[in-house]
């Protein structure tokens, strides 16, 4: 199911309709004949894996669970739409739930977002994708050994710039709207420099370099 997912995300825009049927009888073959997918289906049906669907804002959960865990995959909307599962306030609570040895995984590569992690006292480094040979997101850790790429100079740079500026909801109750009021109020009265000044910095810098 990842791999599928994977191809649909890294491919699926350069697929013409003749390919999306290749596609689509791959996922027969997978489903109905694969060696893999009768293998998964016998864990399923033998209770190996519990699924707990929870259907809540995240917010009101994360509140109120107990629960530890190892893993936590934030997969909320972009950020600047849905600020509401990526405050400082939000990610406080993740770290409280959180093991010892967990990690909080997101495709989220934003200054703001690292820097409420780092606020928390989370270490935060990035995640690499080697398909593509790029940084993808963004990981949040209690053991520092657990990130293998740390946050370089122009990450802390862009987190300590107007960009790195966190959205805030005190209480965990605020709608979207308002959060990115505050936080848009606070970046036109704030003195830090700006990510298009930073950003312009390490493309100077990369130019005298070349």
């Amino acid at each position: 199911m990842l791999n599928y997912a994977q191809f649909y995300q890294n491919q699926g825009y350069k697929h013409n309709e003749n390919q999306n049927k290749m596609a689509f009888l791959h996922n027969i073959y997978y489903r109905y004949i694969s060696e893999s997918y009768k293998n998964a289906q016998n864990l399923l049906n033998n209770a190996k894996i519990d699924i707990n669907l929870v259907k809540n804002d995240a917010r009101c959960f994360i509140k109120s669970t107990n629960t530890k865990y190892n893993f936590i995959f934030l997969d909320a909307f972009t950020p600047s739409k849905c600020p509401a599962l990526w405050s400082v306030q939000f990610f406080k609570e993740l770290f409280a739930k959180l093991e010892d040895e967990g990690m909080v995984l997101t495709y989220s590569n934003s200054a703001a977002v690292r820097n409420a992690l780092l606020q928390n006292g989370f270490y935060v480094g990035k995640t690499y994708d080697p398909n593509s040979k790029k940084y993808v997101g963004t990981i949040a850790v209690k053991n520092k050994n657990l990130i293998e790429h740390e946050l370089d100079e122009r990450d802390m740079d862009l987190i300590n710039s107007k960009a790195g500026i966190c959205f805030k909801d005190d209480f965990l109750e605020s709608d979207n709207a308002a959060i990115i009021a505050r936080r848009e109020a606070e970046v036109k009265n704030s003195e830090l420099i700006s990510s298009s000044q930073v950003l312009k910095g390490y493309k100077h810098e990369h130019a005298e370099i070349l």
